[in-house]
């Protein structure tokens, strides 16, 4: 809810009128990701959450020893200097987050009686892959998959550049930018998948984290599997 907003507060002696440029309902990142970048732009701003403690999908609990993490869990790139998402979480947090390190095996698959581990590093991770499946065929087809992921990381900064530029810019080259994007969303995480490789096996522990994203891999896009995949 944007725009001048009065909001009535219960105080002793009275009731206070406080006025707010925005109210913010949730805070989750979302929620809190908007908060912080209005208040940097001047704006008053009022954040509303039903629970007790902020933070949304961020929160995690505990079940019979067990721990869950609802939402966020691990997410890549924010502890490299320069990159866009380093950028951002340093300037909505005032340079105040934190960032846990992921251990040096963060995930595992398990398919029968072999398992999976997923080890920090792009070129650790391809060599689990490899040393799972030696075969050369296999390699070419590991070499492949990090290669197309590689592809469709370059060509996302232009389909999110269109949301954020004037609506006049947008009409103009949206098409242009959103265009490579949609080509690679179109298609299904297994159909690419499969024309890289006939091993199913590979392609199931390449897919295992599929999780992350909510489809299976016959159901979900290429492109989310990319944007979310170990590399």
């Amino acid at each position: 809810m944007v725009g001048k907003t009065y909001h009535s507060f219960i105080k002793e002696g009275g009731v206070e009128k406080t006025q707010f440029d925005a109210i913010v309902i949730g805070s989750g990142t979302g929620g809190l990701s908007v908060a912080s970048l209005l208040a940097k732009e001047g704006k008053k701003v009022l954040v509303l959450e039903q629970h007790y403690v902020i933070g949304g999908y961020t929160h995690s609990f505990k079940r019979k020893g067990y721990v869950w993490d609802v939402g966020l869990h691990y997410v890549g790139q924010v502890h490299i200097d320069g990159t866009l998402l380093n950028k951002v979480f340093r300037y909505i947090s005032n340079d105040e987050l934190k960032w846990a390190p992921l251990d040096n095996v963060y995930d595992r698959a398990v398919f029968g009686d072999t398992e999976y581990e997923f080890p920090t590093g792009k070129e650790n991770l391809k060599a689990m892959f490899k040393e799972h499946f030696p075969s050369e065929e296999d390699g070419i087809s590991i070499d492949k998959y990090f290669e197309l992921l590689e592809e469709v990381r370059t060509v996302g900064p232009g389909y999110f550049a269109e949301k954020v530029i004037p609506p006049f810019f947008a009409k103009i080259f949206g098409n242009m930018l959103r265009r490579k994007v949609l080509k690679i969303s179109d298609q299904t995480t297994l159909e690419v998948l499969q024309g890289i490789t006939k091993n199913e096996k590979l392609i199931g522990v390449l897919t295992a984290q599929y999780g992350d994203y909510g489809l299976l891999p016959s159901k979900s896009s290429w492109y989310m599997h990319s944007l979310l995949a170990p590399a």
